[in-house]
């Protein structure tokens, strides 16, 4: 059963592939270049800014997965065209850990908003809630969207050392819970990712390629007790510093060499691909 449905995803996978544009498809396998994000000017070094930094990382680290596995795919292609979407190392699955449904709306946070620029900013997604807008600090901001008995709240923090934190969370009723956390940091080229269910490490050298990255989503329990905002210094085993059976997926890349791990569609399948330099 799990075979067919296997082959029955991979098969939507080529239609969907193929309906796309028919550009020629990108298949080198360097790193895309992120040296500008490394080091912000300090008149750069704000909330807004440090949000494109965070988006730049996750998309170098989404960018060299999905280079190094198209691939792969194509090599089992050139060996076997009629049915290498049925090799055991065709890899079907896609690679997008971090989605957030609120963080996008943080996107306009300044220090100079207020309620009345935000309610400017916001009203066309406000779905006909009151609009309000605080700043606890300078550098420390509230989004609540009131409507009868719900509040829908998006909460930043800033940290000087570049770093932030964003929490969406809601109230209904009496009942209030946390929707989505994100925690970003740094220390020098390397960079810290975590939300409820997700972590990235991942070290750049000074020119802004890929030196290493290990990218885990958990499939059991969440990180809601682990605080790496607004600092930490932990080595790449803080990324997968759980037992194997909690996560869903791992991604490690070190030397040149990714090492896919995937139990989403059942038993884990593991799948090395070594980058060539082009």
């Amino acid at each position: 059963m799990k075979k067919a449905i296997a082959v029955v995803l991979a098969f939507l996978l080529l239609f969907l592939c193929g309906c796309g544009s028919k550009e020629p498809v990108e298949t080198t396998t360097r790193a895309p270049k992120t040296a500008d994000m490394l080091d912000l000017p300090s008149n750069k070094k704000n909330y807004a800014e440090c949000l494109k930094r965070y988006y730049a990382v996750v998309s170098a680290v989404k960018n060299k997965i999905q280079m190094l596995e198209t691939e792969h795919n194509k090599s089992l292609e050139s060996e076997n065209p009629d049915s290498f979407f049925l090799d055991e190392d065709f890899i079907a699955t896609g690679f997008d850990p971090f989605i957030f449904e609120g963080l996008s709306l943080t996107e306009s946070f300044t220090t100079s908003m207020d309620s009345e620029q935000a309610v400017e900013v916001y009203s066309s997604v406000a779905d006909g809630a009151a609009i309000r807008f605080e700043k606890n600090t300078e550098n420390s901001f509230i989004l609540r969207f009131i409507k009868e008995e719900t509040t829908r709240e998006y909460i930043v923090d800033y940290s000087s050392s570049d770093s932030f934190r964003y929490i969406s969370r809601s109230e209904s009723d009496g009942n209030s819970g946390i929707n989505e956390t994100l925690e970003f940091t740094k220390t020098g080229n390397t960079y810290y990712i975590q939300s409820r269910n997700a972590r990235l490490f991942v070290q750049f050298d000074t020119r802004g390629n890929i030196l290493n990255f290990c990218c885990t989503t958990l499939r059991n329990g969440d990180y809601s007790n682990e605080v790496i905002y607004p600092k930490t210094d932990k080595t790449i085993e803080w990324a997968v510093d759980r037992n194997k059976d909690d996560y869903l997926n791992i991604h490690t890349y070190q030397n040149g060499t990714l090492i896919h791990e995937d139990s989403s569609s059942g038993p884990w399948q593991t799948v090395t691909v070594t980058e060539t330099d082009r």
